[in-house]
């Protein structure tokens, strides 16, 4: 279940390790938003393990987009179309190749991985270990904040370190 990866007190909830069928939960559970603009917690690293599950998602408060529904028949008081806060660019995306093999879930090993939403803070942090097929380790922390005070920003700071090596990181 979750409970076993699942730490919350007050304001922080910390998951610890990453779980492939809880992808679609966790990323809905460590979304951001300050009102305006609004971010799901979806990983940074394009991966086709987590892809293929995943809902990237980022918002802004009034750019919607408008659908026609196709009633069969017309009733007075029928919604002739609806409107949805529109999906848009995902910019979040982050790759990082350590001697040209990417760091994701799918390749090498994730050797740790844990996250930790601070709702006080309005920040989300994520650190990891990652080995490459040939035995290369990078650390990564990331932070993510969606600005409550200057309501049109948000920012992601992503820190890559070599552990074990010294080599070409892209």
């Amino acid at each position: 279940g979750r409970k076993d990866f699942f730490k919350a007190d007050g304001y922080h909830l910390h998951e610890k390790p990453f779980k492939k069928g809880e992808v679609n939960h966790t990323e809905s559970i460590f979304a951001l938003g300050n009102g305006y603009i609004g971010m799901r917690g979806t990983y940074e690293e394009e991966d086709t393990l987590t892809d293929a599950i995943a809902m990237p998602g980022m918002y802004i408060n009034g750019v919607f987009e408008t659908e026609d529904f196709n009633h069969p028949w017309f009733y007075k008081g029928y919604a002739k179309s609806e409107q949805y806060t529109a999906n848009l660019t995902d910019w979040r995306l982050i790759s990082v190749y350590v001697d040209g093999e990417k760091a994701c879930f799918s390749n090498g090993k994730m050797l740790e991985h844990d996250r930790y939403l601070d709702m006080k803070e309005g920040s989300l942090k994520r650190s990891f270990i990652w080995e490459s097929e040939r035995g290369k380790q990078i650390k990564v922390n990331s932070v993510r904040i969606v600005n409550m005070e200057c309501v049109h920003s948000a920012v992601i700071s992503y820190d890559v370190t070599p552990l074990n090596f010294s080599g070409n990181i892209e």
